[in-house]
């Protein structure tokens, strides 16, 4: 009976260390992420009366882009259209996130 403890002590205590194992194997190989980023395709709408526009643009990149959302915000007025600071009052809602720069 005692043996048959020891076995599976011993067997539970290898998994273990084994799956630890794996498990640090494949954090060594993972460990300069690589991200891949695809361009999505351009979405066209169709005009409509109402002209507002909330803005949400967000910098990942490593680059300082400071005064991207109010120059995004400065051609989006000169095309007519109003940018409001609150989504529900929006007709429109652009987002976009810079990745490289």
């Amino acid at each position: 009976m005692k043996t048959k403890k020891l076995m599976m002590v011993a067997l539970v205590s290898s998994t273990l260390a084994l799956s630890g194992c794996g498990a640090m194997s494949t954090a060594i190989k993972k460990r300069n992420l690589e991200v891949k980023t695809q361009m999505s395709e351009t979405i066209w709408l169709e005009p409509a009366s109402e002209r507002t526009v909330f803005l949400q643009i967000k910098n990942t990149s490593d680059k300082d882009m400071s005064g991207l959302q109010g120059k995004i915000a400065d051609a989006v007025k000169a095309k007519g259209y109003q940018v409001v600071t609150s989504p529900d009052k929006a007709y429109y809602w652009i987002q976009a996130n810079v990745l490289k720069a």
